[in-house]
């Protein structure tokens, strides 16, 4: 038997006896940069309390600091470190830019110099679906909507709304219905859209870890894509700060002219929009 869930659900099971830990011999972190962070930090601690000493713990992630493999190595024995990039973080198939917009006097004013920008750039380029990100709730839900109304059908994703409501959105992505996904970090991670090649980040996320995990939800599937990061000439140094920190490498201005690489596919049974 496999078990999958979240940190606390598979906590709460283990402690209240529903899920028996005697027979478990593998425990496996999946985006294991997120699960060490501090928000799970003692769910984590608890669980492998919890299970049998002799065990097999496995650990997957796109990206890990030295802290976070410090931690690992506490919850394993003599562990084996298999790095399949070591010097950069391996995004080769996708364009990372960032494209710089006026300031504004006030964070309001900024999100709507940043939305014309936005509606601009997909406005001037071919591309066959979009996740846009931003940190705040509020404005992704505004900028769905216009999105929706400009002609580039759209829906907004986030942690709060139901599991119903989530699924649906995917499923409306992958049938192809929609053009655009405004999204916060919910779907930074773990989520597979074939048919997007472009991702913009509206705003900047905390950590260089999720703006990479961002870029890489383009291009996936062998396919090419295009990773855009709107932003001030002060967020700028902020920007390349975060790529340097997740490993990656500095980020170009966007060029007057973009290759048509990054959407250069078929999609099987659908026509490009």
């Amino acid at each position: 038997h496999v078990v999958v869930g979240s940190p606390g659900r598979v906590r709460a099971l283990l402690e209240e006896g529903p899920l028996s830990a005697d027979l478990l011999r593998i425990l496996v972190f999946d985006e294991a940069d997120s699960l060490t962070a501090d928000l799970f930090k003692d769910d984590i601690a608890t669980i492998e309390s919890l299970l049998p000493t002799r065990k097999q713990v496995l650990a997957f992630s796109a990206t890990y600091t030295a802290e976070i493999l410090e931690h690992l190595r506490s919850l394993m024995r003599s562990p084996q470190h298999i790095n399949l990039c070591e010097e950069t973080v391996s995004l080769e198939a996708i364009q990372q830019y960032y494209q710089l917009v006026p300031p504004s006097p006030n964070s309001a004013d900024l999100l709507k110099t940043k939305e014309a920008a936005l509606l601009s750039l997909l406005r001037s380029m071919s591309f066959h679906q979009a996740i846009v990100f931003c940190n705040q709730r509020w404005h992704a839900q505004k900028l769905a909507e216009a999105l929706s109304a400009a002609g580039f059908p759209s829906i907004f994703t986030c942690g709060s709304h139901d599991q119903k409501l989530r699924s649906a959105a995917m499923a409306s992505m992958r049938s192809f219905k929609l053009r655009v996904l405004v999204s916060t970090d919910l779907t930074a991670r773990g989520v597979d859209l074939e048919h997007v090649n472009v991702v913009v980040s509206l705003t900047l996320p905390k950590e260089g870890a999720t703006l990479m995990h961002r870029a890489g939800r383009s291009g996936r599937f062998g396919t090419s894509g295009l990773s855009l990061a709107l932003v001030t000439e002060e967020e700028l140094p902020q920007l390349q700060a975060m790529v340097r920190e997740a490993g990656g490498r500095p980020v170009d201005p966007l060029p007057a002219t973009l290759s048509d690489e990054f959407g250069d596919y078929e999609v099987e049974g659908e026509s490009a929009w």
